[in-house]
């Protein structure tokens, strides 16, 4: 049975890796739909909060831990930012090199010149960046969530396989950047004509304030009729004579 410091160092050890682990699948999943703005914030001001926590302790045991935690969720924060938001060469690069000399020069602060943060001022650090964390993430939780409208056309003939239909018009009212995903749609035909609604970009990442909008395209299967059908939007399948329904589809 391990004792001391070796049984210290094993658990640790653990610690470290499940709280990579940690980082790591709080970047690649979907947690509470909260923005992806907020998840790069708490990323970062999360690297920021276990560095500032090293103050509490002058054990280099203790601290080393919090360490590789904070340099562990700060490269999350990076590479989460970089994939998930398309920065460009030029912001990738400021960022990039901008993280590599705030590593390299804290290391050489505490490694060659013995300097570390103080206890009064992880005292005051830690809990004015908790604070800060759970204004972010209530500010998103209470934000307004990305709004989507289907705008169909009056009418639509039937005398080519591919025809548009509308368009679902896509807003984000908030400040965050949001995640949306446009729901599959149906046609329902008076009679025993078939279509297949295809959709583009489906889903994508909105900035604040942004909007964009998502073609509906109807797929006819059988012989072309050349006749004309009015557009409606229903909450199931509706068949009236002249008329085509679209509704959402359902998986039930």
């Amino acid at each position: 049975m391990m004792k001391g410091s070796a049984g210290s160092t094993a658990l640790y050890a653990l610690g470290v890796i499940f709280g990579i682990l940690t980082f790591i699948y709080f970047g690649v999943e979907v947690i509470l739909n909260i923005s992806p703005t907020l998840k790069s914030l708490l990323l970062l001001l999360g690297s920021f909060t276990l560095f500032a926590a090293t103050g509490f302790s002058r054990s280099g045991m203790k601290n080393m831990p919090l360490y590789i935690l904070s340099a562990s969720s700060y490269l999350v924060f990076t590479l989460y930012t970089l994939v998930r938001f398309e920065l460009g060469s030029s912001l990738t690069f400021l960022l990039l090199a901008g993280s590599s000399a705030v590593f390299l020069g804290a290391a050489h602060l505490i490694s060659e010149k013995g300097i570390e943060l103080e206890r009064r001022h992880a005292r005051i650090a830690v809990p004015f960046l908790a604070a800060l964390i759970l204004a972010f993430f209530l500010y998103d939780l209470s934000g307004p969530r990305v709004e989507k409208e289907l705008d169909l056309r009056e009418n639509v003939t039937v005398d080519q396989e591919n025809l548009v239909l509308g368009e679902v018009e896509i807003s984000n009212e908030f400040l965050f950047s949001r995640v949306y995903e446009v729901e599959d749609y149906q046609v329902c035909f008076p009679g025993d004509e078939r279509a297949l609604i295809r959709m583009e970009d489906r889903s994508g990442l909105l900035q604040g304030g942004e909007s964009t909008s998502v073609e509906l395209e109807m797929n006819y299967i059988g012989n072309l009729t050349n006749r004309t059908y009015s557009l409606r939007e229903t909450e199931d399948c509706q068949r009236e004579e002249g008329e085509v329904s679209v509704y959402p589809r359902s998986f039930d």
